[in-house]
């Protein structure tokens, strides 16, 4: 009986199969391949070139051509089955690398326990965002907003750290996706490019479609990927009881030492147009 093993052993090494196996196993191990990915390649390559071998090699064999007469058909439409298989595993592959990639970038966190408000309802932030981040999230009319400031124009791969068993709503600029959670433990899940066209303060919305357990999503965390051209995002870092309740603003001005009655003081503060909110 005619082995697998054995046609594979005997494909010389300098013939065409060869070479094309030699190729595959090559393309199979370029950077962003995972070793799965790589093993699947390998072995396509072995059981296409080693049956097409002991096809064209025995085919004088009266049984061996008699098997193959009834198989080949059979082989040739597994053919198809095998592109589309190995098409979308390619893509699979492909895309779970550039997914590691990304998440691997968003390095700069912005805690959602400073810097998010659910819109038009200062009552219910207190309610739905904590220490904790945003916990009790419940409500589908609710819409939670995060802000940051970015001193240029620039775009920025951004994601969220959260869990949940829901399906959430995420708007940034004129972009918005709609994301599915399943995740019971924290994880960071990239979302897209953030494209700030001008500088000021930007903000990203959250918005609640369908969820499983009482709350939408535990989120943590705004994700966003270190800049090559040094812009910077500022935001709340940590002393959230000033950042949420709005900076107060002091001035204080030398007095001098032989006035003691003073009636008013003029001074002129320049800010930059339409970043005077009340």
């Amino acid at each position: 009986m005619y082995s697998l093993t054995e046609s594979f052993a005997k494909i010389p090494s300098n013939s065409k199969e060869s070479e094309t196996l030699k190729g595959i196993v090559m393309a199979s191990m370029k950077p962003g391949m995972t070793p799965c990915f790589t093993m699947i390649c390998f072995l396509f390559g072995v059981i296409d070139k080693t049956i097409s071998h002991i096809y064209e090699r025995d085919t004088s064999n009266l049984i061996i051509s008699s098997f193959f007469c009834q198989s080949r058909f059979i082989y040739l439409k597994m053919n198809y089955f095998k592109k589309i298989l190995l098409t979308f595993l390619i893509t699979c592959f492909s895309c779970d690398g550039n997914q590691t990639e990304r998440l691997s970038q968003l390095t700069i966190s912005i805690p959602t326990t400073g810097n998010s408000w659910v819109i038009n309802d200062v009552f219910q932030s207190s309610e739905v965002i904590s220490e904790g981040g945003i916990t009790n999230w419940s409500d589908r009319n609710q819409i939670i907003r995060t802000y940051f400031y970015i001193d240029k124009p620039t775009v920025i791969p951004f994601g969220i750290n959260a869990k949940g068993n829901s399906e959430i709503k995420i708007t940034f600029g004129t972009e918005f996706q709609n994301i599915t959670l399943s995740n019971s433990e924290f994880q960071n899940i990239y979302i897209g490019d953030f494209n700030a066209v001008k500088k000021g303060y930007h903000y990203i919305d959250m918005q609640g479609l369908k969820k499983e357990d009482t709350t939408f999503a535990w989120v943590n965390e705004i994700l966003f990927s270190n800049t090559i051209d040094s812009t910077t995002l500022k935001y709340i870092k940590d002393d959230f009881y000033f950042g949420r309740r709005g900076p107060s603003t002091h001035l204080i001005f030398q007095t001098p030492k032989d006035v003691e009655d003073i009636e008013w003081y003029y001074s002129e503060i320049e800010i930059d147009k339409g970043q005077d909110v009340f």
